[in-house]
């Protein structure tokens, strides 16, 4: 993700790509590797995914993802 910014130029995600970016998360939430579990299990704040997501989705939608994960 970090790399496509780059190479388009764009400091943060249109409207349509975040909405692709949330969509696609969600899905991927479904069936995390091992690895995954255990970095998502951890506080919203402390874990390297959900601050990645952050960065990419805003705050809000991060945590949306981040408490229906939870569940």
């Amino acid at each position: 993700m970090e790399k496509w910014l780059k190479n388009s130029k764009a400091s943060q995600l249109n409207e349509y790509d975040s909405n692709a970016l949330y969509n696609t998360s969600t899905r991927l939430l479904q069936e995390p590797s091992k690895k995954e579990v255990k970095e998502l299990a951890k506080p919203f704040d402390k874990s390297g995914i959900w601050k990645k997501l952050t960065g990419f989705l805003g705050e809000d939608k991060a945590k949306e993802l981040y408490d229906s994960y939870q569940k």
